[in-house]
């Protein structure tokens, strides 16, 4: 068998059938074999016209949304004779330097939806997006080197870095090409005509889908992220044969309940990867898609294309599968010798081609690759009839969801507290996590869990701390004093899930645990933060044990009581009797009207009037629709909830357009959002060309919030769907509640709240200064914006080391900011919060946001640390009351300092649908007459939304009119430097 390249891969595929489907990115676009060449050829053309030599390394930074671009330039750079760095956008600047300078990069090409990097070695001598760089290639034709050959470098791919610098792992086109065969008599995968996965770009999983669509026959669909029912919808709707994950996604697929909702009948194979998949997983697994074959492969960046494949064998759970070939595995004894079969070893792997090895790092490939073998990090043993056991990593590296915890860190934590004398970090399975960190601990007198917890919160992050503590009096060692950490796993194992009654001893811990279970959706423990736990979840347990007990309850009293039991000693001493409160909202009744709501009735009113701009979104469709139906579909939805019906009923428009492109469809969509409202929800579909067309949704913000669209779009898809497949068929389960029963609940609590607004806001709020020259009186409101990415990582550290969140390190800069450009002695922040403090108004459709005021002393110039600490408190007081009648306190705030923060968001699209987002400009709908004569001091607006990639993306909305862009420009640098 003549070795290949990767190129030649992509050769022989465009020619045999240039036009056939090579790459399906959901929600984006489709690539050929013929345009994937073809574009590849540009991408190596634009590479040598830019001076890009053969051998050199180009650094590919692309989000999961831009596969099909991402596989473009893969093989663009092997074309141009160079060498690709395969890197997931939405690494921490500081990382990604680290892995460009460690990489040896000279160039980085990024895709569209990927920000490229801020900083950059010297090495490195250009940074262009992946688009330019073909469309420049079109343009003038570099002259390209010759090809590579087998045995020439192909890709170095990096390792996490997590406890020690990442490495590059590299990797020859033999390497990455062994076994295959140009045309083989048949296609891997021919069950199959697509094969679905959501591996991250920059990981083995995802390179390996990247080589099967050069290979297999089946038409890879990338996801840009894991979501379990997105994931199911696409998998029925292109009656999928071949479906990848990894365990997480296995575990979270399941947790889901999407497969039960799905048909997944054309699924013949599940291939699972990265990691063991535990045998009970793989039991539910299978037993969830019966028609499919269930395969766990096991294999390592370093050992890849080495490899052994389990068919799910329920006598053998625990097995990863044997060698391909006989003699490929080789577990070494203690002694280094051979083990016997069952004796525990590590782990070696052998490659059938020339291995991989540590690029520039000879000592550190020495530790893992001899000769053709490859050390996995693995500790496991071989049973009787040759199948291959895990028992547990060598490094203690602990995965919990979506971080990688190092043991050691947490163990020097722990051993800083006084009363521990010694102490063991070990991973806890967890059935949606993976792992949760565990401790076992020797202390000098017994020790209270949930105040070592609280000691440990100033040290490290919220995932880090350990979610199960057991004491012991000694620690198990070996000879040479090592703690032999497997033998603590009976002290950690968690005890299995049971009702609250036979796990509580008190009738307040009965009634917290029916709360946990309500909020957290899971059975397993106690433990706030274990079971994922944050300031929404948070905000709900509080509500909860208001509304039952009768006391007031805040996000820091469950932030610092993170378990049941604590939190019910603490109930118990502050009521000894349950006392609800709160009144029942009778079905029909009269829809009130929030705070909120009447200070924006208000202003329709107001002399000049102004209006609130709807929510908008809009969407672009990469696939031909049935219009009619989708329509009826967004029909459904207005009739579906409450808060989108008018006196008469629910209303909808529609109206359908066709414009000459994108350029004049954006127009049209920004005009559309900006008209003026009638029926609550308007939708304008523009016809782009036969099978793309823009969907615009726009709906009135009184019966309306971003949360909300969320939710719209979420059902908009699946009732299209099942509209389509499933005809008189309703997918969606009942409305749990309503916009109104909120508003009601809220309302309730303004008595409780309103002293506290009545002494934040007793004395005049100061007025703002002005920006460097604004003009005061500027007679209208004209809306402009400054656009610009936050790396978030920086941030995050400064939270964690202060014990807050990331919103209040940032609002704490933008305050310093706004304080040195204007001279401000105090601002008054509207900060709007979800107000969704109940876990049944998740699924609400309302305008349910809160609009607490936090006004913040600045006169007294308080230093960073200062002044975060008191950011922090005040928000936290602010989070506590914001259900209070707002439109009684405006008048006390006249020129209020607005700061929008979103928690992470994906970019919006329709489920079901080859959909994704388009930017609207941020100021669209912000124009509008000023009090003639009447000064207008109220500083430009900071929205901050956390995008993938540990990045903010920021925008400063202003008034053109008063301020000009050089100032924005310059109060952005200023937040930028003030971290504190």
């Amino acid at each position: 068998m003549n070795p290949l390249t990767v190129p030649d891969l992509l050769a022989v595929r465009a020619a045999e059938d240039p036009d056939a489907v090579a790459w399906i990115a959901a929600g984006a676009e489709t690539l050929s074999f013929g345009d994937w060449l073809a574009r590849a050829q540009h991408t190596a053309s634009g590479l040598a016209t830019r001076g890009v030599r053969r051998g050199e390394r180009v650094a590919l930074v692309f989000d999961g949304v831009d596969w099909p671009q991402y596989a473009i330039a893969f093989c663009g750079v092997h074309l141009a004779g160079a060498v690709a760095i395969p890197l997931a956008a939405g690494k921490p600047d500081g990382a990604l330097f680290d892995v460009l300078t460690i990489g040896r990069a000279v160039a980085v090409v990024h895709g569209s939806s990927s920000p490229p990097p801020v900083r950059r070695p010297e090495r490195v001598r250009w940074v262009a997006d992946a688009g330019a760089l073909s469309a420049d290639a079109c343009a003038v034709a570099g002259e390209l080197p010759a090809p590579p050959g087998p045995d020439d470098l192909a890709q170095i791919l990096f390792t996490s870095g997590t406890t020690a610098r990442p490495k590059g792992v590299a990797a020859s086109h033999a390497n990455l090409t062994a076994g295959f065969v140009a045309r083989p008599a048949q296609r891997p995968f021919a069950h199959s005509r697509h094969a679905l996965h959501a591996f991250p770009i920059g990981t083995n999983a995802g390179q390996t889908m990247l080589l099967n669509a050069l290979l297999a026959r089946p038409a890879v669909v990338s996801l840009a992220r894991f979501d379990a029912e997105q994931w199911c919808d696409v998998a029925q709707r292109l009656r999928v044969g071949s479906l990848f994950l990894v365990p997480a996604m296995a575990i979270e697929l399941l947790r889901s309940g999407a497969p039960a909702r799905a048909d997944l009948s054309a699924v013949r194979l599940i291939g699972c990867t990265g990691a063991a998949l535990p045998g009970a997983v793989a039991a539910e697994l299978a037993a969830a898609v019966p028609s499919a074959t269930l395969v766990n492969s096991y294999t390592s960046t370093e050992a890849a294309p080495a490899q052994t494949t389990m068919v799910y064998d329920p006598d053998r759970p625990g097995a990863v599968g044997r060698p391909t070939r006989p003699g490929d595995i080789m577990i070494r004894a203690d002694d280094g010798g051979p083990a016997e079969p069952g004796q525990t070893g590590t782990v070696w792997l052998r490659s059938p081609v020339a291995p991989r090895h540590y690029a520039d790092d000879p000592d550190a490939s020495a530790a893992v690759f001899a000769g053709d073998w490859v050390r996995m990090g693995d500790v496991g043993y071989l049973d009787a009839d040759g199948y291959l056991h895990l028992v547990d990593r060598e490094s203690d590296v602990i995965v919990t969801g979506a971080h990688k915890v190092s043991s050691l860190r947490v163990e020097d934590a722990l051993h800083a507290h006084p009363n521990v004398v010694a102490a063991a970090v070990v991973p806890v399975a967890h059935p949606v996590m993976g792992s949760l960190v565990g401790a076992v601990i020797v202390t000098r007198t017994p020790l209270d869990h949930g105040q070592l917890r609280q000691f440990l919160g100033g040290r490290l992050a919220r995932y880090e701390i350990p979610a199960h503590i057991a004491e012991t009096p000694t620690l198990p060692r070996n000879d040479g004093g090592k703690v032999r950490k497997r033998d603590l796993a009976g002290l950690l194992r968690p005890a299995a899930p049971s009702p609250a009654a036979a796990t509580t001893s008190t009738p307040t811990e009965e009634h917290l645990a029916t709360i946990w279970r309500a909020v957290l959706r899971t059975e397993a423990g106690d433990d706030f933060f274990a079971l994922g736990g944050d300031s929404l979840r948070a905000t709900q347990i509080a509500a909860a044990v208001g509304d039952h007990w009768g006391i007031t309850a805040g996000v820091d009293d469950i932030f610092a009581r993170p378990s049941i039991r604590a939190l019910a000693a603490w109930i118990d001493e502050r009521s000894g009797t349950v006392r609800p409160r709160g009144r029942e909202t009778a079905a029909g009744a009269r829809a009130p009207v929030t705070a909120l709501q009447r200070v924006w009735l208000a202003e329709r009113e107001a002399d000049p009037p102004r209006s609130v701009v709807p929510i908008h979104v809009a969407i672009r469709i990469d696939e031909p629709i049935d219009l009619a139906l989708f329509e009826d579909c967004l029909a459904r939805l207005a009739e579906r909830h409450e808060a989108l019906h008018t006196p008469a009923g629910p209303a909808t428009s529609t109206e359908r357009r066709r414009t000459g492109g994108p350029t004049e469809a954006l127009h049209a969509a920004a005009e559309f959002v900006i008209a003026a409202v009638a029926p609550p929800v308007r939708a304008l579909t523009i016809d782009e060309a036969d099978d793309r067309r823009l969907f615009v949704l726009s709906v009135d913000h009184l019966g309306c919030d971003g949360w909300s669209m969320g939710i719209l779009l979420r059902e908009l898809g699946l009732l299209y769907s099942a509209a389509r497949t499933a005809p008189g068929t309703d997918p969606l389960p009942p409305v749990a509640s309503t916009a109104a029963a909120a508003a009601r609940w809220a309302e309730d609590r303004w008595p409780d709240h309103r002293p506290f607004w009545d002494k934040i806001l007793a004395s005049p709020v100061a007025d703002p200064g002005p920006l460097p020259g604004q003009d005061v009186k500027p007679g209208s409101f004209d809306g402009a914006s400054h656009v610009f990415t936050v790396p978030a990582g920086p941030w995050r550290k400064v939270a964690a080391a202060g014990r807050t969140t990331l919103m209040r390190v940032t609002l704490t800069a933008w305050a310093s900011a706004l304080r040195e450009q204007t001279g401000s002695p105090e601002l008054a922040f509207m900060t709007p919060l979800t107000g969704r403090a109940r876990p049944e108004w998740e699924q609400v459709v309302g305008c349910l946001i809160q609009q607490p005021v936090v006004r913040v002393p600045l006169g007294d110039d308080p230093g960073p640390e200062a002044l975060l600490a008191r950011v922090h408190d005040l928000m936290a007081a602010a989070t506590e009351h914001q259900f209070y009648p707002l439109h009684e306190y405006t008048g006390r705030v006249p020129h209020p300092a607005y700061f929008f923060y979103e928690p992470w968001a994906r970019p919006a699209h329709i489920p079901g649908l080859a959909s994704h987002q388009v930017a609207l400009p941020p100021e669209l709908g912000l124009r509008w007459p000023l009090p003639s004569g009447q000064a207008t001091l109220g500083p430009p607006r900071l929205r901050l939304v956390e995008r993938a990639g540990d990045v903010l993306e920021a925008q400063i909305v202003y008034n053109r009119n008063a301020v000009d862009a050089v100032a924005v420009r310059a109060l952005a640098h200023r937040f930028l430097s003030a971290l504190p």
